[in-house]
């Protein structure tokens, strides 16, 4: 065996963990799960991201709604604007003519 493959042997070799191991792992979870509020606790929940995920989808597509409507109907009253205008140009334009012409 080469000095390389006992390197490998050595670093992959089984050893015990110290003994303060465990109790700082079960430390540092009881400190990580102390840090959450009880509202992170609620949304970090599988159900209750779901649900927010759906209340979230459901805003944006009614949002998205009303949005369009909204500019269906500003095309409209422009559309209507255009139409008076030129009702009121063709109007002037049929009283001029027939002022125009001998009776």
């Amino acid at each position: 065996m080469d000095d390389f493959e006992r390197q490998l042997m050595q670093a992959m070799s089984r050893t015990d963990p110290p003994g303060a191991f465990e109790a700082k792992v079960l430390a540092r979870v009881a400190r990580e799960a102390d840090g959450r509020s009880g509202l992170w606790r609620w949304f970090s929940r599988p159900v209750t991201l779901r649900w927010a995920s759906v209340a979230l989808a459901l805003v944006m597509v009614a949002t998205g709604v009303t949005w369009q409507r909204e500019r269906e109907r500003e095309r409209g009253e422009q559309a209507l604007a255009k139409l008076e205008l030129a009702l009121k140009i063709t109007s002037e334009k049929l009283q001029k003519i027939d002022r125009e012409i001998p009776k």
